[in-house]
């Protein structure tokens, strides 16, 4: 079962099978591991094994006495409840998918009840749809001064719809949070020179016509790129509203309110992008002076080379640096269509953006 379901670098043999059915004997297992560099065949004890084996492949070498126990449970024929407390954690996509179908074979037989732990989102969404009959996913949460545990969100319903049902519905929050979306969707489908792309840059990076798009210039784009059923009407009674002002404004509301979710998806997009244009605005003010100076063309990474540039005109102000630097980190990787694909947004906590954003408020 574990030759035909999972990748290892290893073989495997049993010598004892016959103990194993008769006797009910833990089995004692032989491992031949193929050397890399002469692609030998070379019998190891499981102790030597595991010091050449990476994290992931040791998970996996584990997964021998899961199967075990878990097959011995079932021929037992006894109701049990089984924990599996991040079971998939370190391993590569093949084993990670190898086990998801594993466990719901298992969750099949009605004796054995199961409670799956995890902090991999991915791991956790893949097994709730899979068995979206067997199981019922709940989040675990902090509160204040408790633990909460809710139902999740974006389990059984693709992030982007929720978005562009929030648009429909005229939610501020879900029209800014599409920016990075739909800017990335213009750049894999017309590509980064057309107007539109040019335009949601400009919210995404402190440009000179930052401050001068207004949402009636958001919803055009939308409506122009998303191509919905019925045309987005959000700017209605405040065309001249200024994007950059609502992030900004939208940013401060939600770094005061007191329920923060765990997967705060919108929150945590939203402040990271007023984190890089404040963040910008600061760098652009003081690098030129207040605008007395002019800087050198910047193609692309713009937040990196200003933050380069800041760190050799004012070397000794480590601790704006050290604010900056994660700037840097911390924001980048949000403000990208890979932040719907959940993992850089479920790993950081929107407590760790709120502070920051702080930061840099003071800054700018």
């Amino acid at each position: 079962m574990f030759k035909a379901r999972f990748t290892a670098p290893f073989t495997i043999e049993v010598p004892n099978k016959e103990d194993v059915a008769f006797i009910d004997k833990m089995p004692e297992f032989i491992f031949k591991y193929i050397d890399f560099e002469t692609k030998e065949e070379v019998i190891v004890q499981r102790k030597e094994l595991e010091k050449v084996l990476s994290q992931g492949e040791k998970r996996a070498l584990y997964l021998l006495n899961i199967i075990y126990d878990l097959e011995a449970l079932k021929m037992a024929n006894k109701s049990c409840i089984i924990i599996a407390d991040d079971i998939a954690e370190s391993f590569d996509y093949k084993n990670k998918y190898a086990i998801i179908e594993y466990l719901q074979e298992m969750m099949n037989n009605s004796n054995l009840h199961f409670i799956v732990l995890t902090h991999n989102f991915d791991f956790y969404r893949t097994v709730a749809s899979r068995a979206s009959d067997k199981i019922h996913p709940q989040m675990v949460q902090r509160a204040e001064h408790k633990i909460e545990i809710v139902n999740p969100k974006y389990i059984f319903h693709n992030p982007f719809e929720e978005i562009k049902r929030g648009m429909k519905n005229n939610e501020d929050k879900s029209i800014i949070t599409a920016i990075p979306f739909v800017r990335n969707l213009i750049e894999y489908t017309e590509g980064s020179g057309c107007d539109n792309f040019i335009m949601l840059t400009s919210l995404l990076y402190e440009k000179e016509n930052t401050k001068n798009i207004k949402l009636k210039d958001l919803e055009k784009i939308y409506n122009e790129e998303l191509r919905m059923d019925t045309p987005l009407n959000f700017a209605k009674d405040k065309e001249d509203t200024s994007v950059y002002k609502m992030i900004l404004k939208l940013a401060k509301d939600i770094s005061q309110e007191n329920n923060r979710e765990a997967i705060d998806l919108t929150g945590k997009i939203i402040i990271s992008l007023a984190i890089r244009l404040l963040a910008e605005r600061y760098l652009i003010d003081v690098l030129t002076d207040g605008g007395k100076e002019t800087l050198p063309t910047i193609n692309g990474n713009q937040t990196g080379k200003l933050i380069e540039m800041y760190k050799n005109k004012f070397a000794d102000k480590w601790q704006t640096i050290s604010t900056l630097n994660k700037v840097l980190l911390m924001s980048s990787e949000n403000i990208h269509i890979n932040s719907f694909m959940f993992e850089p947004l479920i790993d950081m906590s929107i407590i760790s953006l709120i502070n920051l954003y702080g930061e840099v408020s003071i800054l700018a």
